[in-house]
């Protein structure tokens, strides 16, 4: 199906509402085009939280329906995300969003397990759809993974939040 949304925020603390509407200023108009806006996007995830700056690198790699950005601007913004903050998911991360950028899905056995390598990080919701639409979906089997691997993380996630 892959119809999971773009980005993943709870808007419920102070925080989340700032990340909720952080993302919600560039969701589907990322300035691919404006080195100084998008730096500065990069820059307020990363100081925002690991979860926003994993917003912008999924914004950075899953370009929004009809829109037209060269790859290799695409792998420099990501490149320029990489050097700008750190997590322990980054480079697994960043391997889902070169196969995105590239449109060479990794294997859907790759893909959930990096799906779960995110898990043990509750609450990274962009790193997990980064990783989730990395992978080959092309046979139902793949598919029927890299689904059911999403909604057992994300049930495990909301299980953790209500607790």
């Amino acid at each position: 199906m892959r119809n999971w949304p773009r980005v993943g925020l709870s808007a419920g603390s102070r925080r989340g509402i700032d990340r909720a509407k952080f993302v919600e200023s560039f969701d589907a108009k990322f300035p691919y085009d404006d080195e100084e806006a998008a730096t500065a996007l990069i820059h307020q995830g990363w100081a925002i939280s690991p979860n926003a700056a994993f917003c912008v690198l999924e914004e950075i790699c899953r370009l929004p329906r009809g829109a037209a950005v060269d790859t290799g601007a695409q792998h420099s913004l990501a490149a320029q995300w990489a050097a700008s903050g750190q997590h322990p998911l980054m480079s697994a991360v960043l391997r889902c969003a070169a196969a995105l950028i590239d449109s060479t899905p990794l294997s859907s056995q790759d893909a959930v397990g990096i799906m779960r390598d995110v898990s043990a990080y509750s609450g990274q919701y962009a790193a997990l759809n980064i990783a989730y639409f990395s992978g080959d979906c092309s046979t139902p089997e793949g598919d029927g993974a890299l689904e059911q691997a999403s909604i057992e993380i994300r049930k495990q996630w909301e299980t953790l939040e209500s607790n």
